[in-house]
């Protein structure tokens, strides 16, 4: 969260009213206009446990092709990155171990913030295309759930993208390459935004 009219930054626990401090916005990225997306490369309080694990804090602008980023406790300001949204589309990014992931049709690819410059890795991963069944048009997110990292694919039936036919879950094993179908997500419950919309996944 941002102050109105000042640059102090801090993330914020609706549940608990607790206030994690972020470098300040004196370059002034979040005041103009376009929308924002803040992710963390893993919670907080799992970091504090384990005095080795750091915490990155990702905000990327939706509509723009820069990035901002800082390692809570250690940053006094926020580093800039510039990529090509046509090669690397930022717009729908997950987090496992640590690390950001950006999914692709055949790959997956690790934004490493902890080097300089940002070390990008291409990994590549297969999918059985038995595994989905036809449809027009699908679309899918990813979501990080006790360490593992899950594929959520929506099997639309028309090109406005308005009649779902069904949802797909796959999980991604990094040791195979592969995204494996799951038919159960042990007793978990996933929230997953499509265009505009929560669906809850059960």
């Amino acid at each position: 969260m941002a102050a109105r009219g000042s640059p102090d930054m801090f993330l914020w626990d609706p549940y608990t009213g607790t206030r994690i401090s972020l470098p300040p916005d004196r370059e002034g990225f979040l005041m103009g206009d376009g929308h924002w997306r803040c992710l963390l490369s893993r919670k907080p309080v799992v970091a504090a446990a384990h005095p080795n694990c750091t915490v990155d804090v990702l905000v990327l602008s939706l509509e723009g092709t820069a990035f901002w980023h800082c390692r809570l406790g250690r940053d006094e300001r926020w580093l800039r990155h510039e990529y090509d949204h046509d090669q690397l589309p930022l717009s729908t990014p997950s987090t496992l171990n640590g690390m950001f992931v950006i999914m692709f049709v055949n790959k997956v690819v690790m934004l490493e913030l902890s080097t300089e410059p940002v070390m990008f890795t291409e990994i590549p991963v297969d999918m059985d295309p038995a595994s989905t069944p036809p449809c027009t048009y699908s679309m899918s997110r990813l979501v990080e759930s006790r360490g593992d990292l899950f594929r959520v694919t929506f099997l639309l039936s028309d090109l406005q993208r308005r009649i779902i036919d069904g949802i797909s879950v796959f999980k991604l094993d990094l040791s195979a390459r592969v995204w494996e179908k799951v038919e159960l997500l042990d007793g978990r419950v996933f929230l997953v935004q499509y265009p505009s919309q929560f669906w809850r996944i059960a």
